[in-house]
């Protein structure tokens, strides 16, 4: 079986894969999807909206935070949460910069 050597591949390959990584679990999914829906939305309307654990959303909050696909602001003692715009435009761009440049067939 051959390795995984992802130090082998360019920066862009790289970024691409880590953000598809990230948003293809299905909880930061849906994370993404509430924060969406409301805009900028607390945790604790996340967690009532999806079927997981409060300590199960905190994690994955935590992880799209480190990797800086989502801003958390304060508002007294609540934490908020929206889109990072500048990530996923980074993301847009280079996904569609991949399907320009690929040939499907139909």
């Amino acid at each position: 079986m051959a390795s995984y050597k992802k130090h082998e591949f360019n920066r862009k390959e790289n970024e691409l894969d880590n953000f598809a990584n990230e948003i293809s679990h299905m909880a930061r999914l849906s994370i993404l999807m509430e924060i969406q829906k409301g805009g900028i939305c607390n945790s604790g309307e996340i967690v009532e909206a999806l079927p997981l654990a409060q300590s199960t959303v905190f994690q994955h909050l935590k992880q799209l935070l480190k990797e800086g696909r989502i801003r958390e602001t304060t508002d007294g003692i609540k934490s908020c949460y929206g889109f990072n715009g500048k990530a996923f435009g980074k993301f847009e761009k280079s996904f569609k910069e991949f399907s320009d440049t690929t040939k499907f067939n139909n």
